[in-house]
């Protein structure tokens, strides 16, 4: 069940400017909430694990439309699922 789903940022850690500058900031299929969870995502230390609602913790989002964004970072290989 994807609302019980917990990610992990992948990759190596770069500056946030080098990182919004151009892998998912330049991909079309991904939508205006996809980028800005992954800014956020960013800005997280590496490794750090993470779902939907602490990711949204104290910000008033759509948990559907956050959910649906952060599915589209995986299935697009920008997060990584881990295991519980």
């Amino acid at each position: 069940m994807i609302q019980n789903r917990v990610w992990t940022r992948t990759g190596v850690p770069q500056p946030l400017a080098v990182t919004a500058q151009q892998a998912p900031a330049g991909d079309e299929r991904l939508s205006l909430t996809a980028l800005g969870a992954y800014v956020r995502i960013c800005l997280m230390p590496d490794g750090t694990q993470f779902n939907a609602q602490s990711l949204a913790a104290g910000e008033d989002h759509n948990q559907a439309e956050l959910l649906a964004a952060l599915a589209d970072l995986e299935s697009y290989g920008y997060l990584m699922g881990v295991a519980r």
